[in-house]
């Protein structure tokens, strides 16, 4: 059990940097929507790095399996988000948000 604090810590620091720093955009109007959509990605990213940890515990020592299966699901963490936050209906974009302006 304790060696699931790896990929929660993982996805915390992950996620905070990609969706609250990075150029991300989540089109919502309900915030519990929003909140169900990162818990859906979370349960999303849980299965990808426990699939990826136990195919690589066969080949590796429980330690490595656990660190390379967390370092190969960080690049796999823009497009688990998109289907975590997909599956409650919210929309993510990347790129920065649009602000118009009226040129008059």
């Amino acid at each position: 059990m304790l060696m699931w604090l790896v990929p929660v810590s993982v996805f915390c620091i992950v996620g905070a940097i990609a969706l609250g720093g990075g150029p991300v955009t989540i089109e919502s109007q309900s915030i519990p929507r929003q909140i169900l959509g990162l818990c859906a990605t979370l349960v999303a990213y849980l299965v990808v790095w426990g699939a990826l940890q136990m195919l690589l515990v066969r080949l590796l020592p429980l330690g490595g399996s656990i660190a390379i299966a967390s370092v190969l699901s960080i690049p796999m963490f823009p497009f688990i988000a998109v289907v975590g936050f997909r599956v409650v209906g919210v929309r993510t974009h990347r790129g920065a948000e649009q602000h118009h302006t009226s040129a008059g």
